[in-house]
């Protein structure tokens, strides 16, 4: 895995690094998720709802005569990735979703199995994109139910969730 990392902490003339501070707070709501590939574009503008999932380092131990003293872990456990998303009209966007993840589970072929990019565009408060989450070699693992309600007095879209297992996540 090839990982950039960046930092925002700059050296001024002085020597010393200052921290660039941007007061303007991520808004919740301003994002959507595009997935490589046309097979699956379906679902690019349809997301809900989602969150970026922990990533977690577990500490090793360094024992010394004195004391256990904690070390950085050597690996990285990433979340799935969970999504909710507004299902459309003809059903397209869940059967993209369920079709990718049948293909992946019955099909004995390793060479069959697809795996794609997934990129969760952040946009600012005028919607423009200011951040990107890519999620390296993404697959879905599972896709939740769809309930149909006929005592709903207000038009309530169908909305379903998906969870994706992928390989990391790096911000682009």
């Amino acid at each position: 895995m090839v990982y950039k990392i960046t930092s925002s902490l700059k050296p001024n003339l002085s020597g010393t690094r200052e921290c660039s501070v941007n007061r303007a707070y991520a808004a919740p709501g301003n994002f959507r998720l595009v997935i490589e590939g046309d097979t699956f574009s379906s679902l690019e503008y349809t997301i809900k709802a989602t969150s970026v999932p922990s990533i977690t380092s577990q500490a090793t131990v360094q024992q010394t005569p004195f004391t256990v003293a904690p070390e950085p872990g050597s690996s990285l456990e990433y979340s799935p990735l969970e999504i909710s998303f507004l299902v459309d009209e003809d059903f397209s966007n869940y059967q993209a979703a369920h079709d990718w993840l049948v293909i992946n589970s019955t099909d004995q072929r390793p060479d069959v199995k697809l795996k794609r990019d997934m990129t969760l565009v952040i946009l600012s408060s005028h919607f423009n994109p200011i951040k990107q989450i890519q999620f390296i070699d993404a697959f879905p693992t599972s896709l939740g139910v769809l309930n149909f309600d006929t005592s709903v007095n207000n038009v309530d879209y169908l909305v379903a969730q998906a969870t994706f297992e992928y390989s990391y996540y790096k911000f682009i």
